[in-house]
């Protein structure tokens, strides 16, 4: 279904575009209103509208406008996810877009907060990765520690018997290598 096309005498046809533009970015930001608008005309512009006009200004100039700003915000949410982490599958970053375009139609285009917390969710996930890590790391160490102990013992015995070790002592030794 085509567009249909506006009338001559339209609010939209009478504003010059910077007009057009700052009516248009007063409608679609928060808090804006159609009374506001009336009001930022009249005074800034010398434009009488009627609220009636406002109102088809309003969804023909600025729904669209405004899904078009939370697409490219979402896309650029998007993005952002992608450049910072790698291991996000498409169904998540899909579900992340559409999240930070619903975030964005709901609170007329401000989706800086949830890139930031984003951003900040995935530094935790790694730091939470480093340390785990770290403490993995701790474990083997531990465990080196207690095989190189057994062994320096293992030695004391051999050296402070004649013969060296006896096939007992070769079996306890495999043993707890392998426990260890």
């Amino acid at each position: 279904m085509g567009q249909r096309k506006e009338r001559s005498d339209s609010l939209a046809n009478h504003l010059e575009e910077a007009q057009y533009d700052h009516l248009r970015e007063w409608l679609t930001m928060p808090g804006g209103t159609v009374a506001g608008a009336k009001e930022l005309l009249e005074s800034e512009y010398g434009v009488s509208a009627s609220i009636g006009a406002l109102h088809n200004f309003y969804h023909t100039h600025c729904v669209g406008f405004k899904m078009r700003k939370a697409r490219e915000l979402a896309a650029q949410v998007r993005k952002v996810l992608a450049e910072t982490d790698d291991s996000f599958d498409e169904g998540t970053m899909a579900l992340a877009e559409q999240r930070a375009f619903e975030l964005a139609v709901e609170n007329g285009g401000d989706v800086g907060d949830l890139v930031s917390l984003q951003k900040l969710k995935i530094e935790r996930i790694k730091l939470q990765l480093q340390r785990e890590k770290i403490e993995q790391d701790n474990r083997r160490i531990a465990l080196l520690e207690k095989k190189a102990a057994f062994v320096d013992e293992m030695k004391d015995r051999a050296a402070n018997r004649e013969g060296g070790l006896t096939p007992e002592d070769m079996e306890e030794i495999e043993r707890k290598l392998k426990l260890l």
